[in-house]
Formats: C-alpha cells, sequence, structure tokens
C-alpha cells in the first residue's frame, strides 16, 4: 500500500497499538481505510470514463478475495 500509514508504520507495530488499546492505532486504520477508498473511488471513476469498468470490477473483485 502506498499511503502514509504503510509507508511510516510496520504492520507489527500497528497491530501492538491494538494489542494495547491505544487509541492511535483506531487513528492510523481509519487514515489508511479512507486513503484506499478514496483510491478505489478514483480507479472506478477513471474506469467508467474510459468505458472498462467490469474489467475493472472483475479485477479488483478477484484481488479482494486472495
Amino acid at each position: 500500500c502506498s499511503c502514509p500509514v504503510c509507508r511510516n508504520y510496520t504492520r507489527a507495530y500497528i497491530r501492538h497499538l491494538f494489542n494495547v488499546g491505544e487509541v492511535l492505532a483506531l487513528r492510523l486504520a481509519s487514515y489508511h481505510n479512507l486513503f484506499y477508498l478514496n483510491h478505489l473511488t478514483k480507479e472506478a471513476r477513471k474506469a467508467i470514463a474510459e468505458n472498462n469498468f467490469s474489467s475493472f470490477y472483475s479485477l479488483t473483485k478477484e484481488a479482494l478475495k486472495g
């Protein structure tokens, strides 16, 4: 992932924050999720504009399964 959270924090550190109940864990997870959803929305809009949404949908669906 190219979001600032994933670039600057390890998964182990974020997991540690969740395990000890730090509020920062929730903030980082929220920021990551918003970044991902924003990116996904941009890509979907781009696929729609290029009349290629069905391919985008199929590829995204497969990527999210595994």
